[in-house]
């Protein structure tokens, strides 16, 4: 029988988890015994595991659930151990990939990728097996829940619960492929809950892809993946030497995500084809019966495009007008390991106190909050004028840029870099605090309760004013927060201030090409809206529109986006003839990167449609709206609600030049 017994060098990560191991068979009963090094004196020498019963099984093995033997601890403790088939011959050539996984295994089970990825206790190895311990969730994984009648009607998700899935599932794929990892099998399945409603939502990523070499070693010439998960360049022709993962990844991605909100695999075989082929447009007619929205769909056919190279990647997709608004502002995900518990129900002033301390049972799948006193931070020399924040987030130090900014500190009229080890280490807990905060005022935001969310993100935008300084990342991001809330809550006039002085800041310190100073201007252009500004909210869409272009390209789908939004939101309020400018522009940009029948494109036909008869430009009105009509009728048929809708715009056209 094979084993993993000479794999030579090994990576230190590899290697410090491996776990001693044996088998023991007592009285019908299989026990796995760990035993320590003799040093562990203050510890128990061993620990014995006991088989409980299999939860699942696979084409490469099992998993099982472990009991820690109970005179071992006081507290029942388990785990989920998966057993993988090592293949009989032919493994020698193939150690580097069992390697590489075991490493990924590890490397995703440090402290600071916690919140993302199932913990890996470690592995071990008997005759012809691999077996990977790991943390046991008790509520299973995703397919499970959305299978379940009762927990799930329709096998679906709310929209709202789905993002908030789709946003930490994305969060910890981000992560594996900004270290050079792929997953190579995103499902539902692979998706283990930490906590399920009533409470927030909190998911983990499992399975990291070691299934997927070993598949890949035993030469199957099958097609490799999860039915229903295959992208499609990988269905037609398979070459494992020029496949692009990280796109499959994008795909397998998109497609659980369509899954969370239909309910519904997104194709039949025969139609994934056509749709890999260009004969056949992305399947949104399910989500527009369950009511999703344009964006949530948008979102899904971005990153499910059926060209590997048109996807967006994982890091674009975090940026997509879907997922950015639930995205804590601020500092990177490589440097904000974002408490997902902390969306928990606390009470703003609890929220505020301190960094939070939580002990996550994880075979309930609760926690326990506590908030500890948090002294204040203290400058380590008063005669310097640099801040406390190190705006770690972009790389950049900025603080001799925002050195002519005013500041706040504790203790101090001029705030200091502190050099005490406890002070930094303060000052990153309250960041991440302050993230996790931003979290859970968007999440009362989608539930509209803007009343919470509003006084929660005062009391957070005060203390990250204090602490870090006003024009440190993280309040600014908060700051644009209760702009939004402001504006939806009608308090014009304290929103257009704010947004105004936030769009100062972000300039000074940014420069006014770069996405925050983008973010800080889209909000100041919608509070103006609201105020019926209209000509200044304009000329801030155009400038939203110029950025969008120097950063991204003219053709990605930020850039698209907010020309959209400029064109649908504003032109019909503004009567310069430059909205005709850029509504045709707009509408030829999309026509050129999504087809005339892409739902985008028809919209933006119609809104160029409706400008025109306003503006008493009846003819080319009418020439807009019949080619509409014509591409309506043949996509939609003659009585569907959008060919419907359509006409009547034709008709009023006809009707005020008197023709009908």
């Amino acid at each position: 029988m094979v084993r993993l017994d000479n794999l030579g060098h090994l990576p230190d990560l590899v290697r410090d988890s491996r776990l001693n191991a044996t088998i023991e068979y007592v009285e019908g009963q299989v026990f796995t015994v760990h035993k320590r090094p003799v040093r562990h004196r203050t510890r128990p020498r061993e620990e014995r595991w006991t088989h409980e019963k299999y939860l699942g099984q696979g084409g490469f093995g099992v998993v099982s659930l472990q009991r820690k033997d109970i005179t071992t601890t006081s507290q029942a403790e388990f785990r989920a151990v998966k057993s993988i088939q090592i293949p009989q011959s032919g493994i020698q050539p193939h150690v580097s990939l069992y390697v590489r996984e075991l490493e990924a295994l590890a490397k995703f089970s440090q402290d600071k990728y916690a919140d993302f990825f199932v913990k890996f206790y470690g592995w071990y190895d008997t005759p012809g097996q691999l077996h990977l311990a790991m943390e046991c969730c008790e509520f299973g994984d995703l397919q499970r829940y959305l299978s379940d009648k009762e927990k799930c009607p329709g096998g679906c998700l709310p929209e709202c619960e789905a993002r908030d899935v789709a946003c930490q599932v994305l969060d910890a794929l981000n992560l594996m492929h900004k270290e050079r990892f792929t997953h190579r099998d995103i499902k539902p399945a692979n998706i283990l809950i930490v906590s399920q409603p009533p409470e927030p939502w909190w998911v983990k990523l499992c399975d990291l892809g070691l299934s997927k070499r070993i598949e890949d070693v035993t030469g199957s010439s099958t097609i490799r993946g999860t039915p229903g998960f295959i992208p499609p360049e990988i269905l037609v022709g398979h070459n494992s030497e020029t496949t692009d993962y990280y796109s499959a990844d994008m795909w397998c991605f998109g497609e659980t995500v369509y899954r969370l909100l239909s309910g519904n695999p997104a194709f039949t075989l025969v139609q994934l084809l056509e749709y890999q082929q260009g004969r056949q447009k992305f399947p949104d007619d399910l989500l527009k019966s369950r009511q999703v929205s344009q964006e949530a769909m948008d979102f899904v056919e971005s990153v499910m495009a059926p060209h590997p190279s048109n996807r967006l990647d994982a890091n674009q997709a975090t940026m997509h007008g879907w997922i950015a608004p639930i995205q804590p502002p601020g500092d990177d995900i490589d440097d904000v390991h974002a408490e997902r518990s902390s969306t928990t129900p606390v009470s703003p002033s609890q929220d505020l106190q301190g960094p939070l301390e939580k002990t996550i049972d994880r075979v309930s799948g609760t926690w326990t909050v506590t908030v500890p006193y948090n002294p204040p931070l203290q400058a380590t020399d008063g005669n310097s004028n640099e801040s406390v924040e190190g705006n770690h987030a972009s790389g950049r130090d900025s603080r001799a840029a925002n050195a002519d900014l005013e500041t706040s500190s504790v203790g101090s009229s001029a705030s200091t870099t502190p050099t005490s080890p406890n002070v930094r280490q303060e000052t990153e807990k309250l960041r991440e605090q302050l993230q996790s905060t931003a979290y859970l005022i968007s999440s009362h935001q989608r539930e509209n309760k803007l009343c919470e969310a509003e006084t929660l993100a005062r009391e957070a935008v005060k203390r990250s004013t204090i602490l870090l300084g006003k024009q440190d990342i993280v309040t600014l991001g908060l700051r644009d927060h209760l702009v939004r809330l402001l504006t939806a809550q009608g308090k014009h006039a304290e929103a257009e201030t704010l947004g105004r002085e936030n769009v100062g800041l972000t300039t000074r310190i940014h420069g006014g090409n770069d996405i925050r100073t983008l973010n800080s201007i889209y909000y100041l252009m919608n509070a103006l809206e609201s105020e019926k500004k209209y000509d200044e909210a304009w000329s801030l869409g155009m400038q939203l529109i110029k950025g969008h272009k120097k950063i991204f390209g003219q053709e990605h789908f930020k850039t698209l986006q907010i020309m959209r939004h400029v064109c649908s939101v504003l032109a019909p309020k503004i009567n310069s003839e430059d909205v005709i400018t850029l509504c045709s522009q707009t509408l030829a940009r999309h026509r050129q990167v999504l087809g005339d029948e892409d739902h985008q494109t028809l919209s933006l036909m119609n809104n160029l449609g409706y400008i025109l008869r306003k503006r008493g430009q009846n003819e080319a009105a009418k020439e807009v709206y019949r080619e509409s009509l014509d591409i309506r009728r043949r996509r939609f048929g003659e009585d569907h609600q959008e060919t419907l809708h359509t006409r009547v715009g034709l008709g009023l056209t006809y009707w005020e030049q008197g023709e009908l």
